[in-house]
This record gives C-alpha cells, sequence and structure tokens, in this order.
C-alpha cells in the first residue's frame, strides 16, 4: 500500500502546474461525489516570484505612510522569504524593512534587495533566546519599529519571515479596515489575525499586527526584557492552586500573552485581572481581528497543507486551541 502511494505522489510530481491542477481537481470532484461525511477542497498559491526593478516613485506612493517589516530568520526553502519580499515588491507601495539576524543574508543578497528599495536591519542574536524564541522575535521587531520610526512611517504592519499574505495592496486594505473602525471605536489600537487563540488568555497573535508605529514600539518593548520575562513567569506560577478559576486554559508563557499582557498592564490598565472577562473586555475594545482568508494569509510551518487551519481549530468542540475569528470578535461583549 505504501509502495502505491508513493508511485502515485512520484507520478504527480512529474506533471506539469496545470496537469496538477486539472489531477487535484478531477480527484476531488470524484470524493465529492462519493457518499462521504465531508467536501473537501483545494487551494494553489504562486512560490516564486522575479525581482522587479525598483520603482523610483514607490516612495511617494506611499501616502499612508505605512512599513511592512519582515522580522525573522531567513527560510531558505524554495527561497520563501526573498520571494515573499519579491511579492510585496510587486502587491504593495509602502516601505519594506527586513529585519533579520548575522550571517542569514550574503553580502550581494542583501545589496540587491537595498538596491530594490528594501531596507535591511541586521542584528546580532541575543544570547538569551527567550521561551518559544520569544527575546529573539521581540529584538528583530523593536529594531524594525525604530527604523519605521526614523523613516516618520506613522503605521506599521509586523509580519513574520514564514508568513507570507497575498492579498495585493493588504497594507492599504488593513489601514482601511482599522480606520473604519477607529470612526466608531477611538480606543482601537491594533489589528490582529484570526491566528489569535481563543481561551489563551491575552493570546493576541503576533504574526501580523497592525498599528501606530509608537504603539507597536511600546508593544514590542524590548527595555529590561529577561527580568520582565522573569517577572511574567513568577506571575503565571502564581495561578497554579487556582485552576478552578481558569478550567482548561493553559498557564504558560507564550510570545503573544507575554507581549500583550504587559502592554495592557503598563500602558491600559495596572488593575487589569488575568481572566477571561477582563481579557474580552479589553480585546473588544483596543484590538481588531482580521480572517486570515480575507488577507490570503499563508503559514509556511506546522500543517501548512490545510488551507484553514483557523476554522478548522474552531470547529472542535471544547478544543482549547479554537481561534478566534472576525465574527467571534464582533460578537464579543
Amino acid at each position: 500500500m505504501n509502495f502505491i502511494f508513493y508511485c502515485i505522489v512520484k507520478f504527480i510530481t512529474i506533471l506539469s502546474s496545470r496537469l496538477k491542477i486539472k489531477f487535484f481537481s478531477k480527484l476531488f470532484n470524484i470524493l465529492n461525489n462519493e457518499d462521504q461525511d465531508y467536501f473537501f477542497s483545494y487551494n494553489f498559491r504562486k512560490k516564486f516570484f522575479k525581482k522587479k526593478k525598483l520603482n523610483q516613485k514607490r516612495k511617494s506612493k506611499n501616502k499612508s505612510k505605512i512599513s511592512i517589516i519582515i522580522q525573522g530568520p531567513i527560510i531558505r526553502r524554495h527561497n520563501f522569504t526573498l520571494n515573499t519580499i519579491n511579492l510585496y515588491l510587486e502587491n504593495c507601495s509602502s516601505q519594506i524593512i527586513l529585519s533579520t539576524w548575522e550571517n542569514e543574508l550574503n553580502r550581494d543578497e542583501e545589496k540587491k534587495l537595498k538596491k530594490l528599495g528594501v531596507e535591511v536591519i541586521i542584528s546580532k542574536i541575543p544570547e538569551i533566546s527567550g521561551p518559544m524564541n520569544l527575546n529573539l522575535q521581540i529584538a528583530s521587531t523593536f529594531q524594525g519599529l525604530k527604523l519605521s520610526k526614523k523613516l516618520n512611517n506613522n503605521f506599521s504592519i509586523k509580519t513574520r519571515s514564514d508568513c507570507r499574505i497575498y492579498l495585493k495592496n493588504f497594507e492599504l486594505n488593513i489601514f482601511n479596515y482599522f480606520s473604519f473602525f477607529k470612526k466608531t471605536n477611538n480606543l482601537t489600537k491594533f489589528v490582529s489575525t484570526s491566528f489569535t487563540i481563543d481561551k489563551r488568555l491575552y493570546g493576541i497573535s503576533d504574526f501580523v499586527m497592525f498599528g501606530k508605529t509608537s504603539d507597536l514600539i511600546n508593544y514590542f518593548d524590548n527595555s529590561n526584557i529577561i527580568q520582565k520575562i522573569k517577572n511574567f513567569d513568577d506571575f503565571l506560577k502564581s495561578f497554579k492552586n487556582k485552576k478552578k478559576l481558569f478550567g482548561n486554559v493553559d498557564l504558560k508563557i507564550y510570545p503573544e500573552n507575554f507581549l500583550c499582557y504587559n502592554f495592557v498592564k503598563k500602558n491600559i490598565s495596572s488593575k487589569i485581572k488575568y481572566n477571561s472577562k477582563d481579557y474580552y473586555k479589553i480585546l473588544k475594545k483596543f484590538f481588531l481581528i482580521l480572517d486570515n482568508s480575507s488577507l490570503d494569509l499563508f503559514w509556511y510551518k506546522y500543517d501548512h497543507q490545510y488551507e484553514y487551519r483557523d476554522k478548522n481549530f474552531g470547529d472542535i468542540k471544547g478544543n482549547k486551541d479554537a481561534h478566534l475569528s472576525f465574527f467571534n470578535w464582533l460578537n464579543l461583549k
């Protein structure tokens, strides 16, 4: 059976892209016509993008003064990160900033990126990475945001080097989304996506975040970060005998809950409580959630073959990792 499956896979790989699409269309059509419990669908996205010549009018087109920050290590498989930059150069008019680590780019790559108008920041990797590389994310993001501020860009979008947004002019669409809700709720500060875990307290997803550059600098503040991580760890440990208050919520340091809770505590309310009631109030007032599908967001990690991971997780009853959709957020009270 395994040999047959291997042969089928090898056969598919030698097909042209056009024939692959025809093959899967036929396969899924057959599956959906069978008397099964589920309908199956598929999607396909372009992998590679050619470098575009520098558009001299690019800076003048950035009327909304937005920076697109790509932070993290360079993903080399399929030249993912550099192809993402090529895609953004094709689809967006805003300034692109790549914030990565020493030895991630060779000199020729760095030179070519700068020639294309991309701002490149090279930093030393922090000696202490922190839980789930939290300190690495904060360090590279903070450097990108500092440059965005120096460039006088009032707004920034923080993204990761292992993510890619296919929506054309996504930065302007997010800006318009933010501005629309800002008119009805002046407290709104940030846009995040449906990778936000619903039941993870203060678990605002940090994959893609949009906001004023000054607010994001406060959000990713890296001053005295090691002590902050220790304090937050001690804070969570203090709840170990109070599981009745939180049910099955995992009281653990995740980059997203560390960043969100510390920002809220410092900038919104020092009296905020670490419980679902207070968290949802903050979530409704100060954050906006945008569905991954609206951005055509692709995360090249962990089961990336599943098109709607955020939706599928939410369909599992009682799953503590259920994701928060735009409509879930909209219905919060």
